[in-house]
């Protein structure tokens, strides 16, 4: 059962990060993606790929935390306020680091991996709520 405890907190991690600064670095994913994607010649393609996996993660468990807070408005509108607020900040955290590089493919580059960063930190984020959510 849902209780007004597991809502607020819920909402809350929606809308910030499971893990406090001092916890998280920028690019902590980075060997992630560097393993997944670096040095490759399809670089660029092999980037949209993994964010895609990610973020198609991502919207499989928005979808079953929605089922799960389905009756309670509520909790409802902080599981799609808290990942909207999540997108824009992507945006423009990936977009601020990406200029430093100038322009081009280089660019374009430095965004994908920022993005698949933040997307695989964002993803075990989710699933932490989730499961916060259906525990017993």
């Amino acid at each position: 059962m849902l209780t007004s405890k597991h809502i607020l907190a819920g909402i809350f991690c929606l809308a910030t990060t499971t893990m406090s600064f001092a916890e998280y670095t920028p690019y902590q994913n980075l060997p992630t993606a560097d393993k997944l994607c670096g040095g490759r010649n399809d670089q660029a393609n092999c980037l949209e790929q993994q964010i895609n996996r990610y973020q198609s993660k991502m919207q499989n468990t928005i979808n079953k935390l929605n089922k799960v807070v389905k009756n309670n408005p509520t909790a409802l509108k902080g599981v799609r306020n808290g990942q909207a607020s999540w997108v824009a900040y992507v945006q423009a955290d990936c977009s601020a680091n990406a200029e430093a590089f100038g322009s081009g493919f280089n660019q374009g580059i430095q965004y994908a991996f920022c993005q698949l960063d933040r997307s695989i930190l964002r993803a075990h984020d989710l699933q932490d709520l989730y499961d916060y959510f259906t525990q017993d």
